[in-house]
C-alpha cells in the first residue's frame, strides 16, 4: 500500500487490524522482526526501503509497523470490526461448518463499508452468501460486499473458540441438512418477531450470547472491536443498564428498568430492560447476566384515577415524568451505594498506602543512617589521605636529598679514583728514577 500511494499516504488514515486467536502469535507479529529466510522472496530494493537489517534478522521500519495493530479476536464469538474497506480471512473458513461459515460471512459483511472487498484462501468459497457478495474474481477468491443488502450482525454470538470449531472439521449434524436449515429459519423468524431481544453477559460484562435482533440497542464504534455492554449499548440506554446491572448483581433477583422512550426504525417507543444475575453454577458454569430489551405495546401506560380529569396526552407526561423521578432517585441511591464501595475500596487501598508509606519513610530511615555513617567513613579517608599525601610530600623530599647525596657520593669516588691513578702514576716514576739512580751508583 504504501509502494502504490508513495507520497500520497500522508492524505489517507491508514489503520491496519491484524487478529488472531492465540496471543503466542501476536507477540511474534508485534515484533515485526524476520529471518532472512522468511524475506527471501521478498525484492531487495523493498527490503532496503522498508526494513532495517539488526542481528542478522530484518526489522519491519516504525512508520509501517505503526500502521498494524494487533489483537485478539475470535471470529465466531466477538463481535466484527467496523468500517472496514477490506478483510482478508484465508485459509480459516475451511474448518467451519455450514452455519458458523454463514454467521462468519454475515459478520464481514456488517463490518465491511459499502463496496468492501473480501479475500478467501483458494480453497473457500461464500457459498450461499452470494446474497451478501459479488464475485469478483472466482480464481482468486476476490469478492466485493453488496450495498444494496443491509448489513446485520448474526443471530448469534456463539460462545465457543475457533479451537473447538477446527475439531469439527468433519461434522455432519443435522443442522447441515436442508430439513434442519428451514427449521433453523422458522425458529429465527419467531424468535425475531415474537420474541424480545436478548443478550447473555460474562463477569466482565462483555456480550458472549446474542438471541433475536439487538442492532437498535447496540452499536460498533470504528477501531477496536469493544465487547463491554457498556461500551457498545446506545447512550440513551447506558445510564439506565449500568444501575440496573449492579443491582441485580447485588440481589440475584429480576430487575426491570422505567419505562424508556426511544426510537426504534424510526418510530417513537417505550421499551423496559429487564435484568437477571445468576451465579456460578446455577444457569452455566460461569456467572452470568441478562438482558432483555422489551418494546411495550402503546397502551401499556396505565393511568391512576386522580389523572382521569386531565387529558390523555397530560396524564401520560406526568406518569412518566413521575416514573423518571423514582428511577433517577433509585439510580441516585444505586450510585450512593456504588461510591460507598468505592469509598470502602478507596479507604483499604489508602491503609494500604499507609503502610507501604510507613515502610519506605522507616527504610529512609535506614538510608539516612547509613548515608550518616557512609559520611563519617569518607571523613576518616578524607583525614587518612591528608596524612597519606603529607607522607608522600615528605618522602619525595627525603628521595631528592638521597639523589644529591648519592651525586654527591659518585663525585668524590670518581675524585678519589683519579687521586689513585695519579698516586700510581707517582710511584712508578719514582721506581724509574730510583733504578737509574741505583745503576749509576753501581758504575
Amino acid at each position: 500500500m504504501s509502494e502504490y500511494l508513495g507520497n500520497r499516504i500522508a492524505r489517507y488514515k491508514i489503520q491496519i487490524f491484524g487478529t488472531d486467536l492465540y496471543d503466542g502469535v501476536l507477540t511474534i507479529a508485534r515484533q515485526a522482526r524476520y529471518s532472512k529466510a522468511s524475506v527471501a522472496g521478498i525484492e531487495q530494493r523493498i527490503l532496503d526501503k522498508y526494513f532495517i537489517q539488526k542481528d542478522g534478522e530484518y526489522q519491519l521500519t516504525q512508520t509501517i509497523r505503526n500502521m498494524v495493530l494487533f489483537a485478539r479476536h475470535d471470529l465466531v464469538r466477538d463481535p466484527p470490526f467496523s468500517h472496514l474497506n477490506l478483510v482478508s480471512c484465508r485459509n480459516v473458513l475451511i474448518y467451519f461448518n455450514q452455519t458458523l461459515q454463514r454467521n462468519v460471512l454475515e459478520s464481514f459483511h456488517y463490518g465491511l463499508e459499502p463496496d468492501g472487498i473480501m479475500f478467501l484462501g483458494k480453497s473457500e468459497t461464500i457459498g450461499g452468501s452470494d446474497r451478501l457478495f459479488v464475485t469478483v474474481d472466482r480464481k482468486s477468491r476476490i469478492y466485493r460486499r453488496r450495498s444494496d443488502i443491509k448489513g446485520h450482525l448474526p443471530y448469534l454470538l456463539q460462545n465457543r473458540s475457533l479451537r473447538e470449531q477446527r475439531n469439527q472439521h468433519y461434522s455432519n449434524n443435522l443442522r447441515d441438512k436442508p430439513r434442519a436449515k428451514l427449521q433453523d429459519s422458522i425458529d429465527k423468524l419467531l424468535v425475531n418477531i415474537y420474541q424480545p431481544a436478548c443478550i447473555m453477559l460474562d463477569d466482565r460484562q462483555e456480550i458472549v450470547y446474542v438471541r433475536g435482533n439487538v442492532d437498535p440497542y447496540l452499536g460498533f464504534a470504528e477501531g477496536r472491536a469493544a465487547l463491554g455492554v457498556l461500551d457498545l449499548i446506545r447512550t440513551e440506554l447506558r445510564q439506565d443498564l449500568r444501575g440496573l446491572i449492579y443491582k441485580a448483581r447485588r440481589t440475584d433477583e429480576a430487575i426491570s428498568s422505567r419505562r424508556i422512550n426511544f426510537t426504534l426504525n424510526g418510530e417513537p417507543v417505550r421499551i423496559v430492560m429487564r435484568t437477571r444475575h445468576f451465579p456460578a453454577g446455577k444457569l452455566t458454569d460461569t456467572e452470568v447476566s441478562v438482558v432483555i430489551f422489551e418494546v411495550l405495546p402503546p397502551n401499556d401506560y396505565p393511568i391512576t384515577p386522580e389523572q382521569e380529569a386531565l387529558s390523555v396526552s397530560d396524564a401520560l407526561r406526568i406518569k412518566e415524568l413521575e416514573e423518571e423521578l423514582r428511577e433517577v432517585r433509585e439510580s441516585l441511591q444505586t450510585t450512593i451505594e456504588e461510591l460507598e464501595t468505592s469509598n470502602e475500596e478507596l479507604q483499604s487501598t489508602y491503609e494500604e498506602a499507609q503502610s507501604t508509606y510507613e515502610e519506605a519513610q522507616s527504610t529512609n530511615e535506614e538510608l539516612y543512617t547509613s548515608s550518616e555513617e557512609l559520611q563519617t567513613s569518607n571523613e576518616e579517608l578524607q583525614s587518612t589521605n591528608e596524612e597519606l599525601r603529607t607522607v608522600n610530600q615528605e618522602v619525595s623530599v627525603k628521595s631528592s636529598e638521597l639523589e644529591t647525596a648519592n651525586l654527591q657520593l659518585k663525585n668524590t669516588n670518581e675524585q678519589l679514583l683519579h687521586e689513585i691513578e695519579e698516586r700510581k702514576w707517582a710511584e712508578a716514576r719514582l721506581e724509574i728514577e730510583r733504578a737509574k739512580l741505583d745503576t749509576i751508583f753501581q758504575s
